[in-house]
């Protein structure tokens, strides 16, 4: 459904896009996209880090492979990705944009790993920032907010609980 949206957008627009389906947590995932993004455009200007994951539970229900799978998707695939390009994105003086989360710095109960791991994207996105800065590269971080649904779907909304607290 979705990409078949993304294809109606795309035939009303005259961009240009390349699509590279592929596990990002796969080895091979970072030199792919890069691959086939520089085959498509010859250059890299801007990265934007937009995949992630949310697993919803108390730590003391959470097994251990739900903090490793959060910290894969969300903070380690976006690593690698960045690293694989950044050689090309230094060469165009471009961007770097990480999708984070409000999450990050305002944590609450229930979904403690994933709060972590977007505090490491936070992180990640500071120290990067500094480093690229002497090369001419912009490095910043878009925090998104949880909306109704989320709220709705997984934490508890009754009168007194989480939900209602934070809105």
């Amino acid at each position: 459904m979705l990409l078949d949206i993304f294809h109606q957008l795309l035939r009303h627009s005259k961009i240009s896009v390349v699509i590279s389906p592929t596990d990002l947590a796969a080895e091979n995932a970072p030199k792919t996209i890069v691959h086939n993004t520089l085959g498509k455009f010859q250059r890299i200007d801007s990265l934007v880090n937009s995949a992630g994951i949310l697993r919803a539970g108390p730590v003391l229900d959470s097994d251990i492979s739900v903090y490793d799978e959060l910290f894969n998707v969300n903070v380690r695939c976006l690593v690698r990705l960045t690293r694989e390009a950044l050689p090309h994105i230094i060469k165009s003086k471009g961007t770097v944009v990480n999708v984070s989360s409000i999450n990050g710095p305002c944590p609450f109960p229930g979904v403690t790993y994933y709060c972590m791991s977007k505090s490491a994207v936070d992180q990640f996105t500071k120290c990067l920032a500094l480093e690229m800065a002497p090369h001419g590269v912009r490095v910043n971080a878009v925090k998104v907010a949880l909306r109704d649904i989320f709220f709705n779907t997984f934490i508890d909304s009754s009168e007194g609980g989480t939900a209602s607290h934070l809105r």
